[in-house]
């Protein structure tokens, strides 16, 4: 998640899926909708019969655990997509 430094807009990005981001006004929007289109875009990612990647590493994870060990909020959602069971009509 990063926020523009001139327009305030929050943009969450997931790299390990192309095309799957949003921008929105603040960080409660940020937080709440980022989950929503990861799912959305999963779903049609099944939908339409495309391969859904492996993740790949966290390279900051260390970085993030010093920074809640430091008293920082850290928010991180693991996703198992392999485990997705898509069913379609």
């Amino acid at each position: 998640m990063e926020r523009d430094k001139i327009s305030g807009k929050y943009t969450v990005v997931f790299p390990d899926l192309p095309g799957c981001a949003i921008e929105v006004e603040d960080f409660i929007q940020a937080y709440y909708w980022a989950g929503t289109r990861l799912g959305f875009h999963l779903y049609m990612m099944g939908r339409e019969h495309e391969h859904i990647p492996e993740a790949n590493p966290c390279p900051y994870c260390h970085y993030w655990l010093d920074l809640a060990r430091q008293g920082f909020m850290i928010s991180m959602a693991l996703i198992n997509v392999v485990k997705f069971n898509y069913s379609f009509m």
